[in-house]
């Protein structure tokens, strides 16, 4: 299985718990080669379109137009298995309903599912803007502000915030040995912000979370944490 294309080892190693024939697990991935070879040409095509010749023009000028015609063709590909994958589902759903309901049930992942759906039912009604206090909405706008900023400042000052580096570079000839030389002030800044919104959003949820749990646990009539 280390062989196969990583898009598919998921789905081998299930087949392999299952103690599926192999044979019939190497057949049916193979379509995945439909997905494989333009993904792989796309970055060989990005590699090929970034060498220079000595006088300083590109190599392989058409490689640019390959690379973006291969991703294309690799989003339409990837467009089409989803088509085909959700229209299979449909039909086995519209053909053997009957077949699919009389499957057991496992009550363990039943009775998981049914307190997942209690605890994101809780943390939508806990989140409410209305009803949040004001640390928490002040923690979600700074949050809002951060990450806006931040992506400004990447858009509009991409220049100015990043070091230019191609697929070719090396840090010992581009960046003066030292890979910080990537990033330039305004780029720090705008990292700095980007990890600032990250951790107000995650002590946001957290709170968030500790107060559906609290939510639940009077419901259901047990002592508070």
């Amino acid at each position: 299985m280390c062989s196969k294309p990583s898009s598919i080892r998921p789905t081998s190693v299930l087949c392999g718990i299952m103690d599926l024939p192999l044979l019939p697990i190497l057949v049916g991935t193979l379509p995945v080669a439909f997905l494989v070879v333009p993904t792989v040409l796309t970055g060989s095509f990005t590699y090929m379109s970034s060498e220079v010749l000595p006088n300083g023009e590109p190599e392989f000028p058409w490689a640019g137009t390959a690379s973006t015609m291969c991703a294309a063709l690799s989003a339409m590909v990837m467009l089409g298995f989803i088509v085909l994958a959700a229209y299979h589902v449909e039909q086995t759903m519209s053909t053997r309903g009957e077949e699919l309901a009389a499957l057991p049930i496992d009550e363990e992942v039943k009775i998981a599912d049914e307190k997942e759906v209690a605890v994101t039912e809780a943390y939508q009604e806990v989140t409410q803007w209305k009803d949040l206090p004001k640390f928490a909405q002040i923690t979600l706008l700074l949050a809002l502000a951060s990450m806006i900023t931040s992506c400004y400042m990447i858009q509009l000052f991409q220049d100015d915030a990043f070091a230019e580096y191609q697929l070719t570079y090396t840090i010992d000839a581009n960046l003066g040995g030292d890979w910080k030389n990537l990033v330039k002030p305004i780029g720090f800044v705008a990292m700095i912000l980007f990890a600032a919104s990250l951790c107000l959003l995650s002590l946001f949820s957290n709170w968030a979370k500790i107060k559906a749990r609290r939510l639940l646990a009077s419901r259901n009539g047990q002592p508070q944490a």
